[in-house]
C-alpha cells in the first residue's frame, strides 16, 4: 500500500528498478500471469544487472515476484538453488544492496552533490570495498564524493592525489584538511 512507510530500503530498491507503487497494483490486479511474468522479469533483469555490474563477489539475481497486493523480493546465486530474502543474505550484501539502491534512487547520476560517507562498506570485505570506490567514481560522475575510511582497500595507490590529511587543530582553531605529502 506504501513502500515508503513500510521499507524506504525496499522502496528505493523498486524505485532503481523502475517499479511504482501503481504498477505493483496493476499488476496485482492483473489476471494475465504471462504478462505479469514478463514484466517482473524486466525488473528482475533491472535490478541484477546494476548489481552484476559492480558486484564481483558473487553473481546474483535479485527476483520481484508479485502476488495479490503484495510484492515479494528474493535473491539467488550460485550457491544456493532456492531464493532467499535479503534478510538472510551477509550483512555485507545487505548493506551494498541498500547503498545501491538508496544512492542511485535518492541521488542520480546526473546532480552537481556532495556525497558525505563514514567508512563506507565497512560491512563488506576488500573486494567488496574495491567494488564500492568503482561504483562511486563510476556511477557518480559529477558528484564530489567524500569519505573517511580505515581501510586501504578505499584507497586506490594509483591515484594517492585523492587522499587528503585531516587535522583537528589544538584551542578549537578547527579543522585543517591538506593534500597528504608521502615523505
Amino acid at each position: 500500500a506504501d513502500p515508503e512507510k513500510t521499507s524506504k530500503g525496499m522502496a528505493n530498491l523498486c524505485g532503481v528498478a523502475g517499479l511504482s507503487t501503481q504498477k505493483i497494483k496493476e499488476l496485482a490486479s492483473a489476471g494475465d500471469t504471462a504478462a505479469k511474468q514478463s514484466y517482473e522479469d524486466h525488473y528482475t533483469g533491472a535490478i541484477s544487472g546494476g548489481i552484476n555490474e559492480f558486484w564481483t563477489q558473487e553473481r546474483y539475481n535479485v527476483h520481484f515476484r508479485i502476488e495479490k497486493e503484495k510484492l515479494i523480493v528474493s535473491i539467488s546465486d550460485k550457491t544456493y538453488d532456492s531464493r532467499i530474502g535479503p534478510a538472510d543474505r551477509s550483512d555485507g550484501f545487505q548493506w551494498y544492496l541498500s547503498f545501491y539502491s538508496a544512492l542511485l534512487n535518492e541521488v542520480g547520476a546526473t546532480q552537481s552533490i556532495v556525497v558525505l560517507l563514514d567508512n563506507p562498506g565497512l560491512e563488506v570485505h576488500a573486494d567488496g570495498q574495491r567494488d564500492i570506490k568503482r561504483f562511486l567514481e563510476e556511477k557518480l560522475p559529477t558528484a564530489q564524493v567524500i569519505y573517511v575510511t580505515h581501510s586501504p582497500a578505499m584507497i586506490d595507490p594509483y591515484r594517492l592525489e585523492q587522499i587528503r590529511k585531516v587535522e583537528l587543530l589544538a584551542n578549537k582553531q578547527g579543522t585543517r584538511v591538506t593534500k597528504l605529502t608521502l615523505e
